[in-house]
């Protein structure tokens, strides 16, 4: 925010979209609060396309496309997580409280014991890419809460991570990445995609 204004001069600067702490690259921001509006109605109603470059435990056999609900994890240690519960169906069931969560997910490189994903969410859930790749058995490269072992999210937040989780984690922070928005400028309704490179964190790591 200080960065915003202070080096780029954006006297009020409203941020649109919000990434995990340790997710890396594109967040939109807006000039001035009529932008800001534009932008959000559009995240609204789910005409903006994200897509994240994830590194995963493992790896898929091809592409998928996981519906189903994101629900309150209570046989967890750790308050705030989620889990996901597969749909019989493609849409939401009637009357059923729950997040309807969609994500698809494509394999793009194999490295050794871990694999490059696309992933596409067509809904915004908190930690909705996350808790589906746990369940589909690919947890997230890094991910203390989501990971192979959720005791070293209960380690971390109390300062005691040991060396073998930090190798279990391969990487100090979950590797994931937003790689590219696509959204309708806010001024002329002219088609936009931003797209941010891997970082070098992710571009180097393999699972060898």
């Amino acid at each position: 925010w200080g960065i915003l204004q202070d080096r780029f001069g954006v006297a009020e600067p409203s941020m649109i979209n919000r990434l995990d702490r340790e997710t890396s690259g594109v967040t939109l921001v807006a000039r001035n609060s009529r932008a800001a509006d534009i932008c959000r109605r559009q995240f609204n109603c789910r005409s903006v396309t994200k897509k994240y470059t994830v590194l995963v435990e493992g790896g898929l056999d091809g592409p998928v496309r996981a519906r189903g609900y994101i629900v309150n994890c209570a046989d967890s240690a750790i308050r705030k997580k989620r889990r996901f519960e597969p749909a019989a169906g493609t849409l939401p069931e009637p009357g059923r409280e729950a997040e309807w969560a969609d994500t698809n997910f494509t394999p793009l490189e194999r490295r050794g014991a871990v694999s490059l994903l696309e992933a596409v969410p067509h809904t915004g859930r908190l930690h909705q890419i996350r808790a589906t790749l746990s369940f589909l058995g690919c947890p997230v490269v890094g991910d203390k809460m989501y990971g192979l072992d959720e005791g070293i999210f209960l380690r971390f937040i109390e300062e005691r991570l040991t060396p073998r989780d930090a190798a279990a984690m391969r990487i100090g922070r979950q590797a994931m990445h937003a790689s590219e928005l696509s959204f309708s400028h806010p001024s002329d309704g002219r088609p936009m995609t931003i797209a941010a490179p891997l970082p070098p964190d992710m571009l180097g790591l393999s699972g060898i």
